[in-house]
């Protein structure tokens, strides 16, 4: 069933990293006012990365990160940016991207809005299997048979 909601207590989110054999995956609740840089340090806490990368967040075509002078882009400034600006039905997906140079690529789903009860804080529910090590000599599209 698909809900909707103007201004949801809290979602719960399915993370996945993409192109891997043996799915990667975290299921997780935050509070709908989270910011995009608090969804950040949570996803980087909940997947076990290290937060030692840049990331971005795609929502349709447009990306939110921090953008940096030096290499302009079409990115827009996640800073102030809360998730529930951009989230209003159950069934949504959107993209998290880490680190810029071997392009962790994650699927997240919005699975449920909560709208019945107060969601304060992120809480990791469920998952399986870590990521792969941040730093590693594995070419890019290779660390898909990656096992833990």
């Amino acid at each position: 069933m698909r809900g909707s909601v103007e201004a949801p207590v809290g979602f719960q989110l399915r993370i996945e990293l993409r192109e891997v054999l043996r799915p990667v995956w975290r299921r997780f609740l935050v509070p709908g006012s989270i910011t995009l840089p608090g969804l950040h340090r949570v996803i980087q806490e909940v997947m076990g990365w290290e937060n030692c990368h840049l990331h971005l967040f795609r929502f349709g075509k447009k990306e939110y990160g921090i953008p940096d002078p030096e290499y302009p882009s079409e990115m827009r400034n996640e800073r102030g940016r809360r998730l529930r600006e951009f989230l209003r039905e159950e069934g949504e997906m959107f993209g998290y991207q880490y680190d810029f140079g071997d392009n962790w690529e994650h699927d997240v789903v919005v699975e449920r809005i909560v709208t019945g009860a107060e969601v304060t804080a992120a809480r990791c529910l469920e998952g399986e299997r870590s990521c792969p090590p941040e730093v590693s000599e594995v070419p890019p599209g290779t660390w898909s048979i990656w096992k833990p």
